[in-house]
């Protein structure tokens, strides 16, 4: 399981220029504080940054779900212009918003998917409460 400093470590490690990619789903929600921990890095990434992978020799196939993706190593996959809404910084790394990360969630619809929908949904309420 990977914590927010473990997340920083991985993606700051990288040397990937900000412009060129952004957290996306489990690993936002970790640096965003509504969760205490994800099962690996999701990273949307720029074509031009997945075509300079994939010349590195970085295999992309599809998976299950029909994603085009490169798994990096044993933490991160990356997915090509898969973008959200909207980026914010969070920790110093480009992060889809949590309203981005809520409509991602909903339209995937899995068991663990809706709880971080409640997760969400909530840390949005307390949000508009303050």
């Amino acid at each position: 399981m990977l914590r927010k400093e473990d997340i920083l470590r991985v993606v700051n490690g990288y040397g990937f220029a900000k412009e060129d990619f952004w957290l996306m789903t489990g690993a936002s929600l970790v640096l965003q504080g509504i969760r205490e921990e994800t099962h690996d890095i999701d990273l949307g990434v720029s074509r031009s940054l997945f075509e300079r992978l994939k010349a590195e020799g970085h295999t992309p196939f599809t998976d299950g779900d029909g994603d085009r993706k490169i798994v990096l190593d044993d933490t991160t996959e990356v997915f090509p212009e898969w973008r959200p809404m909207a980026v914010e910084e969070v920790c110093g790394l480009p992060c889809a918003t949590l309203e981005s990360t809520l409509a991602i969630k909903r339209g995937l619809g899995r068991p663990k998917d809706l709880a971080d929908v409640a997760r969400i949904e909530a840390a949005l309420a307390r949000r508009a409460g303050d």
